[in-house]
């Protein structure tokens, strides 16, 4: 077994060739196209930088515009004020105030286009400079940092900060529908079978470079993300009759022709009220049609212009990726020829409609007048007979391609990263030099872990000879943590496909648990011991229901096993757990302060190693190399804290 220890070097940043366009990157080489797919090598700060620079120059162009036309509609403003004194002189006729009054408006018009390219050129620049701040280690604010999406029943996702502020989903994720969040949540939660994943590594090798069109994703327009709809338990909406249709446009139209006899005409106010109240039974009586279809298409939606933009970009991807492909594929509807992002549209364009003619008061008399819900309703409802069997289908395609795409913003913002050897065969971690991926990496420490469930002929040389337990022994802040949730993050990124923190890693298919973050709760009742061994007898639960043929095994990470019990409870207790998990085929690392577990790796034979951290005292100051060690921790450091705080002073007796 392998502890040898390795700083992160950060990779140098590529060279490239001098006929970048003026302005489109700093001074020297040009990064490479960030249209090119597998640009994973690049240095990808260098490329942000150079796509800010072209829309920050988008930005200044359309700036000049505006400022352009601002003097000219001042111009044509002026120019009014002088026809209209000119009218008022009764020097020409009124109907020369319309040039002015029409060229004011087509300028007004042409302003608003301009304002918009402004704002989405500004909003672009914005969106790479949070690509470099989430580069260099940084944090984006505002990012979805996918809260909603941490089950109750996986501890472990807490415990290794997999969402939450400072997590992984937030780092990770650019998607921005409903059902893309919670693809690339259920990808992080449960491991692929090394088919699918390999499928998930060459999609997101092919779209690493892809920068301008995760910039489009980022961009489009739409609601915020929200909880995904139960598409497939509504009822669709049942379309109006064509007895009922053709009653709402004769009861229109006799409110119109009622409407004129009465204003232009001083006829009888008769055939107008007839006609309000024949449309207002009308829409009384079919008002739950109304309703039912204004419900779908919110349920469904979750977001429908949103959705309609990312099913437009996987529509013009072309990316050869079989995965993509598929997707794309998938998406063709042959029966009415109507591309799946047109045919979203659509439906978001009534819905918008159906929306403004039930809640907008500045329509709601020709709502009335023209029963509009009624046909808005209907249009609906023939939309759901034509399309809705295949919506949930078109949304989880495009879940499915910004998962993808968040693998690939991944790969290609760490150019450092690899992708790992994920294969099927006996349980086994063999890392070279892995790190926590969440860290400054110019400040991370990498280490070597080896694991396997027993030595095997078949398995991988560099695991051969590997134990199922690493003890991990050490100083209070020497790194015993941060290394489990190197080697669990690292295993949830493999089993996602995507690029792992380490120079290499070869591993098969494992379930990650973890008891880490236990905490007592006085409005519970729950003490620290308590919650430790319920902690603890959910991860024997989970290995004792995995099977090599069924489900993958477990990897357990145990951080401090049995805090908060006596030395001998704790040594009778940590023996007959990690006794049970080997027995169940489970592998992984257990952490402790307390010598005297160290003892279990003399019982447990070849089935285990200790290895430790270790810290050094000098002048006072206590230090940390995070080195991972073989063998047994051989002092500890607890006291040396406690002087160096003043709680114990230097003869040892308490002060």
């Amino acid at each position: 077994m392998s502890v040898a220890a390795s700083a992160t070097v950060p990779p140098p940043a590529p060279t490239a060739s001098p006929d970048a366009p003026p302005g489109s990157a700093p001074p020297g080489p040009a990064p490479p196209s960030p249209d090119r797919p597998g640009a994973a090598a690049a240095d990808p700060s260098a490329v942000h930088a150079a796509e800010k620079a072209a829309r920050q120059a988008a930005v200044d162009r359309w700036r000049r515009w505006d400022d352009r036309l601002a003097a000219g509609r001042g111009l044509i403003f002026l120019l009014g004020v002088a026809v209209a004194i000119g009218w008022a002189a009764g020097a020409w006729t009124g109907w020369w105030l319309l040039i002015p009054m029409v060229g004011f408006a087509a300028l007004c018009l042409i302003h608003e286009g301009i304002a918009s390219n402004q704002a989405a050129a500004g909003r672009a620049v914005t969106h790479h400079d949070h690509a470099r701040l989430r580069i260099g280690g940084g944090l984006v604010p505002d990012a979805d940092v996918g809260a909603d999406l941490l089950p109750p029943d996986r501890p472990h996702a807490a415990d290794l900060d997999l969402f939450g502020e400072a997590g992984l989903f937030r780092r990770l994720s650019c998607a921005r529908t409903a059902g893309g969040r919670a693809t690339l949540a259920a990808w992080l939660l449960a491991p692929a079978d090394p088919e699918e994943v390999r499928s998930r590594q060459q999609a997101a090798d092919e779209l690493a470079g892809e920068v301008r069109l995760r910039e489009r994703l980022a961009l489009l327009p739409g609601d915020p993300p929200a909880t995904p709809g139960e598409s497939a338990a509504v009822v669709p909406p049942r379309p109006l009759p064509v007895g009922a249709r053709f009653a709402a446009l004769a009861f229109g139209a006799a409110a119109v022709i009622g409407l004129g006899w009465w204003l232009l005409a001083a006829g009888s106010v008769g055939l107008l009220l007839a006609a309000a109240g024949g449309q207002g039974a009308l829409q009384y009586v079919f008002r739950d049609r109304v309703s039912a279809a204004a419900a779908y298409s919110e349920r469904t939606g979750g977001g429908l212009t949103l959705l309609s933009g990312v099913l437009g970009l996987l529509e013009r991807c072309e990316s050869p990726a079989p995965a993509v492909r598929a997707l794309r594929d998938a998406l063709t509807d042959r029966e009415t020829g109507e591309t799946p992002s047109a045919a979203v549209a659509r439906l978001a364009a009534v819905a918008r409609r159906l929306e403004t003619s039930r809640n907008n008061q500045f329509v709601a008399l020709a709502s009335a007048v023209f029963a509009l819900p009624l046909f808005h309703a209907h249009a609906i409802a023939r939309w759901a007979e034509t399309h809705g069997s295949r919506l949930s289908e078109w949304a989880a395609a495009a879940g499915r391609f910004e998962a993808l795409l968040s693998l690939a913003r991944w790969r290609f913002e760490h150019p450092a990263f690899v992708v790992p050897r994920y294969e099927a065969g006996p349980a086994r971690f063999a890392a070279a030099a892995i790190g926590h991926p969440l860290l400054p990496q110019t400040e991370c420490v990498r280490n070597d872990v080896a694991l396997a469930v027993a030595p095997s002929a078949d398995g991988p040389a560099d695991d051969a000879d590997a134990p199922a337990l690493l003890l991990v022994s050490g100083s209070n802040m020497s790194g015993k943590s941060t290394l489990l949730r190197a080697v669990g993050v690292n295993a949830t990124l493999a089993g996602a496909g995507a690029a792992v923190c380490a120079d290499s890693l070869s591993l098969a298919p494992c379930r990650v648990r973890s008891v880490m973050r236990v905490t007592d709760s006085l409005a519970d009742g729950k003490s620290l011991f308590f919650e430790s061994v319920r902690r603890l007898a959910g991860v024997l639960d989970d290995a004792r229901s995995g099977s090599p043929v069924e489900e993958p095994p477990v990897l357990f990470l145990l951080d401090e096993i049995l805090q908060g019990t006596n030395s001998a409870d704790r040594r009778t207790g940590a023996e007959a757990v990690v006794r049970t998990l080997l027995d169940r085929g489970a592998f992984g690392l257990v952490t402790t302060h307390d010598l005297a577990l160290t003892e279990l790796v003399d019982d447990l034979g070849d089935r285990a190693a200790n290895v430790h951290f270790r810290d050094h005292l000098a002048d006072g100051r206590m230090t940390f190399d995070h080195r991972l060690r073989p063998g047994v921790v051989p002092r500890s450091n607890a006291l040396e804290l406690m002087r160096l705080v003043g709680i114990v002073p230097r003869e040892g007796r308490p002060a």
